[in-house]
């Protein structure tokens, strides 16, 4: 089979990808996905991916793209996770106490402040005010 010459080839390759990202932007230009932030960031994401290493530009640019899809997707389901944001919070402040009360000997207000019921009664507490707050707001 006779080889190809290394000039045609190029050029085919480089029509290739100009066709590839007419259809891309075209397929998303249809389907009405073209300003989905989601979109955006992945295509943004796909383009400057490559450069990390060579830009302190692109590293910065890089994060900044992150960070505002970060914030994006916190706006998009932030309230529905914030009970459990919150919740690793206390659990994580509460820790050391909890350790603490650990090591010393079982004491009837030990028992009964970390008792599972009382801990699921103040979890399933701050989920009714959460979700009360909200419904609220709705009407």
């Amino acid at each position: 089979m006779k080889e190809q010459d290394p000039k045609i080839r190029i050029i085919s390759f480089n029509s290739a990808i100009v066709v590839g990202i007419i259809a891309f932007i075209a397929f998303l230009y249809f389907t009405q996905q073209l300003f989905n932030p989601l979109v955006i960031f992945l295509i943004g994401l796909f383009v400057i991916t490559p450069f990390r290493k060579e830009s302190y530009f692109v590293r910065r640019m890089l994060l900044l793209f992150v960070s505002f899809f970060v914030l994006w997707i916190f706006t998009i389901i932030g309230s529905s996770i914030a009970p459990f944001i919150i919740s690793f919070i206390i659990a994580y402040l509460l820790a050391p106490l909890v350790s603490a009360l650990e090591k010393k000997e079982n004491t009837s207000l030990v028992k009964f402040a970390f008792d599972y019921t009382s801990t699921s009664r103040l979890c399933f507490g701050c989920l009714y005010l959460d979700f009360s707050a909200d419904f609220k707001s709705v009407q």
